[in-house]
């Protein structure tokens, strides 16, 4: 019978140590979050994601990754006309310096085309957006809401790209491109290569075609 206050006490020592935690911290707790918020507003709109949930929803695979990084990245540089910014941001899309693509691209390596790394894009190319109050005000980033990307263009940019680097003028260049992204160390003595290659291709004789004969 005697032990009975001592167990009450056993029970009743969590909560109160609760409590006194609260009083002591829960000022501090609350002065932090708007820190917090302020500091991401994007993770403040979705409080229970983690950073890892954000950089996904932002930039992760859904395996729609259709054109080696290193083509898209020479189509831009050779066609300006098809791609006026080098950011893609003519197309209502929002850069992201610090991941190399802008918001809704992601990059994953595809084993059927070549294994290169490959862009594609995902929800967030169509679901995020910056609005502010006034021209000129600071922009904020709004996820959910419906993006200004326009996908019939950029696609429509990658098709007509394809299309003209058929052409063997306009695939030289678009060799030239190439190799300097995907071969920088290389420099001078690998654009020479390529053009030393390219000359003794050209001087080849062609393949003709057998004279038609009847059946």
């Amino acid at each position: 019978m005697k032990s009975k206050p001592a167990l009450q006490i056993l029970f009743v020592l969590p909560a109160l140590l609760c409590l006194i935690a609260e009083t002591a911290f829960g000022d501090q707790n609350h002065a932090v979050q708007p820190q917090l918020a302020s500091a991401n507003p994007e993770l403040a709109q979705v409080p229970t994601w983690s950073h890892r949930d954000m950089d996904f929803f932002l930039h992760g695979s859904m395996s729609t990754e259709v054109v080696p990084e290193p083509v898209l990245r020479a189509f831009i540089q050779i066609y300006p006309d098809l791609f006026p910014s080098q950011d893609l941001s003519h197309l209502g899309l929002i850069p992201d310096p610090a991941f190399g693509w802008p918001v809704g691209f992601s990059r994953s390596r595809v084993e059927h085309l070549g294994n290169l790394p490959s862009v594609g894009v995902n929800c967030a190319a169509c679901h995020v957006g910056e609005i502010s109050s006034t021209p000129g005000a600071a922009r904020v980033r709004v996820l959910g809401m419906t993006s200004h990307f326009d996908s019939e263009r950029f696609f429509g940019a990658v098709t007509v790209a394809m299309s003209r680097t058929t052409d063997p003028a306009k695939m030289k260049r678009f060799l030239a491109a190439y190799l300097s992204l995907t071969d920088r160390a290389g420099g001078d003595a690998s654009q020479k290569l390529l053009l030393a290659e390219w000359q003794r291709q050209s001087t080849r004789p062609r393949c003709q075609r057998p004279p038609h004969q009847d059946v």
